[in-house]
């Protein structure tokens, strides 16, 4: 797994462009309130499509990404993918079916779960599953 902590000179988050494509499943970034960035080691930014796509690239990289933001559901802003709060919910159809959305907090997030029927979960355990998934998928 590949993450390192968002340092203060870390780059900020790419506007997303109607010809963006998925860093990991290669389509097209068509609905924003979904997206999520990294940059890798070199500062090269990844986009993607839907929060699932970012948790799946992050795990497979060998080597550390220097920034990860997500798209607050709400407010459509950006968000520091790693203090964000994130709602696991069936209700609400993401563009890879991941169901993940952001929060900038625990309160917003809380309030989307009972709303959506979902369950609140921080970034480390969205992490944690995906990494966990990924071990029982390679046996």
């Amino acid at each position: 797994m590949a993450l390192s902590a968002c340092q203060s000179h870390a780059p900020q988050p790419v506007p997303i462009e109607p010809a963006d494509m998925c860093g990991h499943c290669r389509m097209a970034i068509s609905q924003k309130q979904f997206a999520a960035e990294a940059f890798d080691a070199a500062e090269n930014v990844v986009k993607f499509d839907d929060a699932g796509c970012m948790l799946r690239w992050l795990v497979r990289q060998e080597k550390e990404a220097v920034a990860i933001y997500a798209v607050d559901y709400a407010s459509r802003d950006w968000l520091e993918a790693k203090t964000a709060m994130y709602v696991r919910t069936k209700r609400v159809a993401t563009p890879m079916g991941g169901g993940i959305l952001a929060f900038a907090g625990r309160a917003q997030a809380e309030a989307a779960a009972r709303e959506f029927g979902g369950v609140v979960k921080t970034f480390s355990e969205l992490l944690q599953d995906k990494m966990e998934w990924n071990s029982t998928q390679s046996r």
